[in-house]
């Protein structure tokens, strides 16, 4: 959490006007390069979002997706390849992409010792807002996020109310692409539901989102997704190509004692534990199979029920290296 913000004695530039939308993307990536001293945080990355889409950026920790956002708001220089925001080259004009787009970063993006409504106007004027605009669009924001009877300090809110706040106060300007890092994180499922809800209502208005989550049954809600692993896209498409590509039938075990059957289905098939049903890739074994590794220990077989992939199914042979060709 921040502390005071920093005084700046530069003229408060006026917010971007809605533009006609030019024809492309939103935001495309062709050959991107980023190295630090002791690592290739993205390499060759390659990726395209159209216009008024929820765009999901999914990987591991370290895959370089926080990378990938700051390097689009310029906030970070390519090595190479190139990069348009909104048809604007970051590198070259940085200001006018931030003038375009509203960003949620992964930590709270408020200043804890001011109040709601003080971050608003504060990060309003960043925006160039002022006078009678700055009002409207303050007492819009508020309304719209619910925060109209939070007066206290940020640092004294609950998450889901820091979060609302940060979304709001990137929402001010009507920005045309919104970059959201990890925005759910610290919610609970009723305030991540009624979250994915709003921005739904904002692609409706033609805003493009770029979002990162961990929550993989967030992906589902995206239109498009880009999976990173080791700083490279390996893939770009819908959820349910995702899935198609990476991830086969699932195989649901029931079985009694169930401790004992998911520790030996685990050492021969990598299964997962779900409640106390054990998780197999259809891919890699069959019924006869699951039958045959509990018999060996006296593990009673309650049921096998083929299922199709989650989204976390599919992420996981996608980490390891696999795709559902692969038998």
């Amino acid at each position: 959490m921040r502390t005071t913000p920093p005084v700046s004695t530069a003229p408060p530039q006026p917010a971007a006007a809605a533009d006609a939308q030019p024809a492309g993307p939103a935001l495309s990536a062709t050959g991107l390069d980023k190295h630090f001293a002791r690592k290739n945080a993205v390499r060759n990355a390659t990726f395209s979002v159209p216009r008024g889409h929820i765009f999901g950026f999914l990987g591991p920790n370290g895959a370089g997706k926080t990378t990938v956002l700051r390097l689009v708001l310029g906030l970070l220089r390519p090595d190479s390849g190139k990069i348009r925001v909104l048809g604007l080259d970051p590198v070259r004009k940085p200001r006018e992409v931030r003038l375009r787009t509203g960003y949620v970063s992964q930590l709270h993006s408020l200043y804890g010792d001011l109040t709601v409504d003080e971050n608003l106007r504060f990060f309003g004027r960043l925006y160039g807002l002022a006078g009678g605009k700055l009002n409207e669009r303050v007492a819009e924001q508020k309304e719209r996020f619910r925060l109209k009877e939070h007066r206290g300090p940020a640092a004294g809110l609950g998450t889901g109310v820091q979060r609302r706040t940060a979304l709001a106060c990137a929402l001010l300007h009507r920005p045309d692409l919104l970059i959201l890092d990890e925005p759910t994180s610290g919610m609970d499922s009723l305030g991540r539901r009624d979250f994915w809800t709003f921005l739904g209502g904002l692609t409706a208005d033609g805003t493009t989102i770029v979002i990162t989550t961990h929550h993989l049954e967030e992906a589902d809600g995206c239109d498009s997704l880009g999976l990173m692993l080791d700083g490279e896209v390996r893939f770009q498409g819908t959820p349910a190509e995702l899935k198609a590509r990476y991830a086969g039938p699932v195989l649901a075990v029931s079985c009694e004692p169930w401790e004992v059957g998911f520790a030996a289905l685990r050492e021969a098939y990598g299964a997962s534990l779900f409640g106390t049903c054990s998780h197999i890739d259809g891919l890699a074994a069959t019924r006869a199979d699951v039958e045959a590794v509990l018999a060996g220990i006296s593990v009673r077989l309650l049921g096998v029920e083929e299922r199709p992939p989650s989204m976390e199914d599919a992420f996981l042979r996608a980490t390891m290296g696999k795709s559902s060709d692969e038998k």
